[in-house]
């Protein structure tokens, strides 16, 4: 089945779906019983077939970027990949020491013109911070990037008589929270000069992508779950405990914790820019919760774009987060503009064409260099949902 049929399938599903509902809403009389089973179908199909076309469309702009990258070979490369690169899904079949051997690269020789000419890789999903609307500066240089912070909650104005005094008063004190550059590097592949030279790949440009994919995954971890020790601070860890789970759940959670999450967040934090974060193992679990009509309180998206809302909020499919386990912080919810990423330049993709010449190869490596924190003046802008103890 091509796209085209799948989208034209999961159009007719959204269709039926308002149709539905929209009869129901001309009559003015509620949904009966089967109505609502055969809408909850509607929407997970449609939702499904909205994932599977997602997936097919990155698969096909993978295939249009390498067909497309050009055939000469530089000295020294520098790249900078988009940063729709850094949402894609991910290829995991790590290359090293690349030869004429077959599964260190020989499989893209071409014994004659019926090759594939193409490295078929697999996926997984990464990213996930940046997905949400997070603030990102993007900085020429390294040198620390300070940034103030001000908590004047506390301080509300008095009424004061005509002839009283205006004297008294509390000064604001301002905090600083500071981003550094720490460096995150893909690791180097090493290629041999046969390889280059035989293989009907372009591999500067397919490790360039790689590359890319390496360090967006290292990245996201450290976004998420980084101690801001020596490292980023992650949005998960730098996150205030807003609900802790009654005793006996400490692999799952009720709508009632998620509701108690949710109020916790200040509702001046509760607005366009908030967004849940959990892995899809714990999404699961939200996904099944239903409330007191038997109406599950996960809401899927029926358009295309649009993410799945829960509590009338967009949902952030994060990997890197901790799983629903005993003690652990699965699940997030607030501002996420109060998240800053701090990148300097680009990514830099570098050929070595020395240090491994005696071995007939060239090393290829990429690095970049980003910070991130949540900065708190002081009011939590951001919650998590802990599990309880076992």
């Amino acid at each position: 089945m091509d796209l085209k049929t799948l989208r034209e399938k999961r159009q007719k599903l959204i269709a039926d779906a308002r149709e539905l509902v929209g009869a129901a809403v001309n009559a003015g009389t509620p949904l009966t019983g089967d109505d609502k089973d055969k809408l909850a179908k509607l929407r997970a199909d449609a939702e499904s077939l909205g994932e599977l076309i997602r997936q097919a469309e990155d698969m096909e702009a993978e295939e249009r970027a390498l067909k497309a990258a050009p055939a000469t070979q530089a000295a020294t490369a520098t790249a900078a990949p988009s940063d729709d690169s850094f949402r894609r899904y991910l290829q995991t079949g790590e290359l090293r020491e690349q030869s004429l051997s077959g599964a260190e690269g020989g499989y893209t020789v071409a014994p004659d013109t019926s090759f594939y000419g193409r490295v078929v890789s697999a996926m997984k999903l990464y990213g996930g911070v940046e997905s949400a609307p997070v603030t990102v500066l993007t900085t020429s240089t390294g040198a620390d990037l300070p940034i103030p912070t001000d908590d004047d909650t506390s301080n509300v104005g008095v009424l004061v008589s005509e002839a009283g005094s205006h004297a008294s008063g509390t000064a604001i004190t301002l905090g600083q929270t500071t981003l550094k550059a720490y460096l995150l590097s893909s690791k180097i592949v090493k290629v041999s000069w046969q390889l280059l030279q035989d293989s009907q790949i372009n591999w500067e440009s397919f490790l360039a992508n790689k590359f890319a994919i390496r360090l967006a995954r290292g990245m996201n971890a450290y976004l998420t779950t980084g101690t801001g020790s020596s490292q980023p601070q992650g949005i998960q860890y730098a996150s205030a405990t807003g609900r802790t789970c009654a005793t006996g759940f400490a692999t799952t959670f009720a709508a009632d914790d998620l509701l108690r999450l949710f109020h916790s967040v200040d509702p001046v934090y509760r607005n366009a820019n908030s967004r849940w974060m959990m892995n899809d193992a714990t999404a699961l679990i939200a996904r099944l919760i239903k409330d007191g009509d038997g109406q599950y309180i996960w809401r899927a998206g029926l358009v295309d774009g649009v993410p799945d809302r829960l509590l009338g909020h967009a949902v952030i499919i994060n990997p890197d987060m901790p799983a629903a386990t005993a003690n652990l912080k699965p699940v997030i919810f607030g501002d996420m503009s109060a998240y800053f990423v701090r990148r300097v330049a680009g990514i830099e993709v570098k050929r070595l064409n020395e240090l491994y010449a005696a071995n007939g190869q060239i090393g290829l490596l990429a690095f970049l260099r980003f910070d991130g924190a949540l900065i708190d003046a002081g009011q939590n802008p951001v919650k998590g949902l802990v599990m309880a103890a076992s």
